[in-house]
């Protein structure tokens, strides 16, 4: 060992200020001991960061990013805290300085049990965390088709309440207008037909009665006379004439007819429009109503955690996202306790453990010595009697003759 201080650089000054330990004992520690030092302050950095990039990532899906970057933080240095505590209330020499038959006594298994629950629950949460930023696609899609079948069916229920309030207020109305809907459009359809039957009849009947006009009186390329043909043409006039009066009737009839529908619907349609225009603050009312309960698209925790939850349950992803939770939640709990089983578990023969343990015995050596020494001159020195402090805003008394005897006396008892 090197009794000399060596001059400690900014950085191995740092590494002792992250695990609490003295530069100055360590300065005069072997160079492995630095080393172990540097090592661990790089180790408890690592752990403490792991921590705060996975909440980070979990709060930057529902805050701003300063603000995830300010939460992650604190899990940096609470995690970092925590574990340079732990460690540097470790103060066990091991290796060969370990002394013979020493044992690990209950109160350092219970502190790393502690320790043990403690990661438990950190790594839970922030392997929830983390999976929740690593679904996080996955639980987007899951959330909205959460809020779409849910908000469907609100629709659907409120579709449904509008429809009965419909009918309940001109539902009557409704299906009169719809029957004199249907009545005058089968109507206008027959008039239709009758107009176009009479369009054709009255064609027919003409071209057929110039065709046995022209048989009857021999025109060119005819033979006089009433014969075959003439009486051909001549029956399809007279079939073509009953045609056009059959269509005339008929058009006389429906022409009334369907004025008289459409004069009824008009009246009918004027009626509903009425009655909706009273109904339409109610039925404004129920559509606010509607709108006031869909479901929104948001994204919080609380959502994303029941979204994930989705996720577990799915026939088909599920055993794989929480397959892969467990193992972010292994991996977790392997980096935060990493620190503390290399501390308690894996350290070296420690000659500045051992320079510490003798300092910090010897220091306190010399305070339970100087203690002993004030103690005892203190049992020797007979107690004066308690007097009253004179009010500083007062002048002091003067002391008396007899006052002034004993205390000369006292001093010449006790120089």
């Amino acid at each position: 060992m090197n009794d000399t201080p060596q001059n400690l650089s900014p950085v191995m000054r740092l590494a002792c200020v992250l695990v609490r330990c003295n530069p100055d004992l360590l300065a005069l520690a072997p160079r492995q001991d630095r080393y172990a030092v540097a090592s661990e302050a790089l180790l408890l950095s690592v752990v403490a960061g792991v921590t705060g990039l996975a909440w980070t990532a979990f709060w930057a899906q529902f805050v701003a990013l300063p603000a995830a970057l300010a939460f992650g933080a604190l899990a940096c240095v609470f995690m970092f805290l925590i574990d340079q505590a732990i460690g540097a209330a470790d103060w066990r020499l091991t290796g060969v300085l370990r002394p013979p038959a020493t044992r690990r006594r209950w109160w350092e298994h219970g502190r790393l049990a502690m320790r043990l629950a403690m990661t438990v629950v950190l790594s839970t949460a922030t392997s929830t965390g983390a999976s929740m930023a690593m679904f996080h696609d996955a639980i987007k899609t899951q959330l909205e088709q959460d809020v779409r079948g849910k908000n469907r069916q609100i629709e659907e229920q409120y579709a449904e309440r509008l429809r009965e309030q419909r009918t309940l207020r001109f539902g009557t109305l409704e299906s009169e207008v719809q029957r004199l809907t249907a009545s005058a459009g089968e109507m206008t359809h027959v008039l239709d037909a009758a107009r176009q039957l009479r369009a054709t009849a009255s064609q027919k009947a003409e071209a057929y009665g110039i065709e046995a006009d022209r048989e009857l009186k021999g025109a060119p390329g005819y033979k006089a006379g009433a014969g075959s043909q003439y009486r051909e043409a001549l029956a399809r006039k007279v079939a073509a004439d009953s045609d056009l009066a059959k269509a005339d009737s008929d058009i006389g009839i429906y022409e009334g007819r369907v004025t008289d529908a459409q004069q009824k619907l008009d009246k009918a349609n004027a009626d509903l429009r009425v009655a909706e225009a009273a109904f339409a603050g109610e039925a404004a009312q129920i559509d606010e109503e509607r709108k006031s309960h869909l479901i929104p698209d948001r994204n919080d925790a609380l959502m994303s955690y029941l979204a994930l939850e989705e996720v577990y349950a799915d026939p088909r992803f599920g055993s794989a996202a929480r397959h892969f939770s467990w193992l972010m939640m292994a991996v977790l709990m392997t980096f935060e306790l990493s620190y503390v089983v290399v501390r308690a578990w894996f350290t070296h023969a420690s000659v500045y453990m051992a320079m510490l343990i003798a300092d910090t015995k010897k220091r306190a050596d010399r305070a339970a010595a100087d203690y002993e020494t004030s103690r005892d001159a203190l049992r020797r020195k007979p107690l004066a009697p308690m007097a009253r402090a004179p009010l500083r805003f007062l002048p002091a008394p003067a002391p008396s003759a007899a006052t002034v005897r004993e205390s000369r006396r006292e001093e010449a008892r006790f120089p």
